[in-house]
């Protein structure tokens, strides 16, 4: 009979590290689900998020571990408790192919799963950058038999065959290859251009505090950026610095007349090359300094024996021009006690129509979801 506890502080997670590591091995969960990774995820954020963690065993032994979060906000007077998993939440480094782990058999653990979801305080449910699995699918068959539940909706989530092509260069679109080949020509025969492959800690935390003061001063004037939270910043320079020490992550740079100007930052993941957005210097932008920093990460990591070069969640426009192809995460979205009463009642037709010409309607629902 399997039973189960709740681990709700950092603190009490250590004991828990070998079961989780042996567990996520078991259903191949990535390695943003990995012990450091969640661990850390939840130490830098705590001011955001409190750990809700089901640790479900059976016969003495860890079976699976839903790395579940609360956090708490106020919508329309509504007191909103969401229940997420590790990786999502407002104001924290989103993450993605996330999950349920869990020793093989899903299903029966889905629904020891389900039964804590009764005893946890929540009015939504946003489990988002789910991996498309069997686990989260039966996970989703269960909320919706009981709760309020939106349609499953899928992300878009790139990745490239490396395997696919002896050259990674064939890989691309046609005209950003030949953009990349002419450029990367040109600046070479010119003796302007350099790329650095940073694998050591120190050497990676000036690589990304360099890939953070760039990205604050780019989308400064365009909105703000991610990194403008000094909380955000420190942690991805820090899981870096990290992974960079156990030889999984490592930043790749493109400098042009001595100037940084493009990074990538990528983790090792078993078969699969993980990367962290591109950092851009607008200085060069004439040059396409992202193609050219991406193609040589593909290009190293192919060399390295990686088959797959992931680019993470979100459809855009560069990354098919790479030559990705979609793969697809999913989001389980449901609501239950006051909340859903107030969405009952906003969806009823005549308060429908007036929040609709109001706009107040779609106002609450992105305060909802951020």
């Amino acid at each position: 009979m399997q039973r189960y506890r709740l681990v709700e502080s950092t603190g009490e997670m250590e004991p828990l590290r070998e079961d989780w590591e042996s567990i996520r091995e078991t259903c191949r969960g990535s390695i943003l689900t990995s012990f450091d990774w969640t661990s850390s995820w939840l130490e830098s954020f705590r001011h955001v998020v409190s750990p809700k963690i089901v640790v479900v065993e059976e016969g003495g032994r860890v079976r699976g571990l839903a790395p579940f979060t609360i956090s708490e906000q106020k919508v329309m007077g509504v007191n909103v408790r969401k229940l997420s998993i590790v990786g999502n939440g407002k104001g924290t480094v989103e993450m993605y192919d996330l999950g349920i782990l869990h020793d093989g058999y899903p299903l029966a653990l889905m629904k020891t799963i389900e039964k804590t979801l009764d005893e946890i305080k929540w009015n939504m449910l946003d489990l988002e950058n789910l991996r498309d699995d069997l686990a989260s699918h039966a996970l989703f068959d269960l909320v919706s038999q009981r709760w309020m539940t939106d349609e499953l909706a899928r992300t878009p989530c790139p990745f490239v065959r490396l395997d696919l092509m002896d050259d990674v260069i064939m890989l691309i679109g046609k005209r950003t290859r030949r953009t990349i080949r002419t450029t990367d020509s040109e600046l070479q025969g010119e003796g302007r251009l350099e790329f650095k492959v940073v694998e050591d800690p120190e050497g990676i935390v000036r690589s990304m505090e360099t890939y953070v003061a760039q990205h604050r001063d780019r989308w400064s004037r365009k909105g703000g950026s991610i990194f403008s939270d000094d909380q955000v910043s420190r942690f991805i320079v820090d899981i870096a610095r990290r992974m960079a020490g156990v030889g999984q992550g490592r930043c790749y740079e493109i400098l042009i007349d001595g100037k940084v100007a493009s990074q990538i930052l990528c983790f090792d993941d078993r078969k699969c090359t993980r990367a962290y957005r591109v950092g851009v210097n607008d200085e060069f932008l004439e040059f396409s300094p992202g193609n050219l920093v991406t193609y040589r990460a593909m290009e190293d990591s192919k060399r390295r024996g990686f088959k797959y070069f992931d680019f993470a969640k979100g459809a855009e426009e560069f990354k098919y021009r790479m030559g990705a192809h979609d793969r697809h995460l999913v989001n389980i979205q449901a609501k239950r006690g006051s909340l859903r009463l107030m969405s009952k009642l906003a969806s009823a037709p005549g308060v429908r129509k007036i929040t609709e010409k109001s706009g107040v309607k779609d106002s609450a629902l992105r305060k909802l979801y951020e």
